[in-house]
């Protein structure tokens, strides 16, 4: 019997549910551990694919959790951590709280996978999988360092927030080389994230039986083969699909249409976030000279229905930082050519035959010659949704990434 223990985060995240079908047949029982949902999420999550799931919340305090976060003080890879990033200052305190947070999570996390294992019958081939980089892949580490008889295997995906410490606004992610010893696969979801861990441990001085690095991509659904519709038109539709956070850079985009009188466009702006009232707000100021369209949270299986209901003709992604968005695999499985910075991992889905990659050197002369294209020039627009298309198919397609991914770890 196959039994497989997952730490997705939020057991809601569109991103784990992408994959979260092809987990459920390929192992005989599935058990989640999720961050705080609500009950009738998990309810509807447990009944469409059949798995069990509890919640961990680490803002529940018990006796038992204040014990056991005095005997996990006495660790040695957490007395080290402490010695290591602990100063009398504001960063150094909060990094010691950011440890406990950890620690709080790994417990709560250790003892809820203790009880599923007793249920387990004898024999039973476990398999404990992480989908962040971050406190659920430290509390598979933990568990799987302190029970490894009971365990088959320890996996963990890495992104981007859990990857890149600069993210952090603290430039620190805690047991960083615990849970790198203490696991069998780290799977990157872009070669840019593979080659910036990879450049961190070449920064130690220390050799340690390390976990085996590689890169699997995420990938999309595109079920009801909805596609990019070609037919003149004089003025074209822009959609953005987001958080609408800091990293996200939507003033970006903001600032760019401010600029562009010449081309008809609307913008459509899909997600919601702690910016959104004040970027609507600057967007319908800024670009009063244009159709714009602020959605909010929309269903993630609702998305493509909107691009095909607003006719979209380009996606843009301005962020700072990332590392293949999802959102832009959405869009090229529709054959929408991309607008997007040359940062992280984006270069590995935006090239020059389904998007406009743009360096740090580009103008705005550059964005809206890739515009006009829709307009003025369709026979060439018409080739680069034909390879968006095709480039998804190859690369971001989610039936063949997630079967891949599957391969790998059973």
């Amino acid at each position: 019997m196959k039994e497989l223990i997952v730490l997705p985060g939020r057991v809601d995240s569109s991103f784990f549910l992408n994959e979260l079908g092809i987990l459920t047949k390929e192992f005989d029982r599935v058990i989640i551990l999720s961050y705080p949902v609500s009950k009738e999420k998990i309810v509807d999550i447990e009944k469409e694919y059949g798995v069990v799931c509890h919640i961990v919340d680490s803002k529940k305090v018990s006796i038992k959790l204040i014990s056991g976060l005095f005997r996990w003080l006495k660790n040695a890879e957490v007395k080290q951590e402490i010695k290591e990033y602990f100063s009398l200052s504001f960063k150094g305190i909060t990094r010691v709280a950011y440890i406990l947070f950890y620690g709080v999570f790994a417990l709560q996390t250790y003892w809820k996978i203790e009880d599923e294992i007793k249920k387990t019958e004898d024999k039973t081939e476990i398999t404990l999988y992480s989908y962040w980089l971050s406190r659920p892949a430290y509390a598979v580490a933990y568990f799987a360092d302190k029970n490894s008889d009971l365990i088959k295997k320890t996996i963990t995906r890495a992104h981007g927030y859990d990857l890149y410490e600069y993210r952090n606004s603290l430039a620190y992610l805690p047991f960083r080389k615990y849970i790198d010893k203490n696991l069998d696969k780290i799977f990157f979801i872009s070669k840019d994230g593979l080659n910036y861990y990879q450049n961190w441990r070449e920064k130690l001085s220390e050799k340690k039986d390390w976990a085996d690095l590689t890169v699997n991509y995420l990938g999309t659904y595109n079920r009801r083969h909805l596609q990019k519709q070609m037919k003149k038109k004089n003025g074209i539709v822009l959609a953005s699909c987001s958080s609408v956070i800091p990293v996200k850079r939507l003033d970006l985009i903001i600032g760019l249409l401010e600029q562009i009188r010449d081309i008809r466009i609307k913008w459509i702006h899909i997600g919601n976030g702690e910016l959104f009232e004040q970027i609507r707000d600057e967007a319908k100021r800024r670009l009063s000279h244009m159709e714009i369209l602020f959605s909010g949270k929309v269903d993630n299986g609702d998305v493509l229905k909107i691009y095909q209901k607003e006719d979209v003709d380009y996606f843009i992604n301005l962020s700072d930082s990332e590392g293949i968005p999802v959102s832009i695999m959405e869009a090229i499985s529709m054959g929408i050519p991309v607008i997007a910075r040359n940062v992280g991992g984006i270069r590995e889905i935006v090239n020059e035959w389904n998007g406009c990659l743009l360096e740090q050197t580009d103008g705005l002369e550059k964005v809206k010659d890739f515009l006009r294209l829709r307009v003025e020039k369709q026979e060439e627009y018409e080739v680069y949704s034909k390879y968006a298309r095709r480039f998804w198919e190859q690369k971001f397609n989610g039936d063949r990434n997630y079967s891949q991914f599957m391969k790998e770890i059973i």
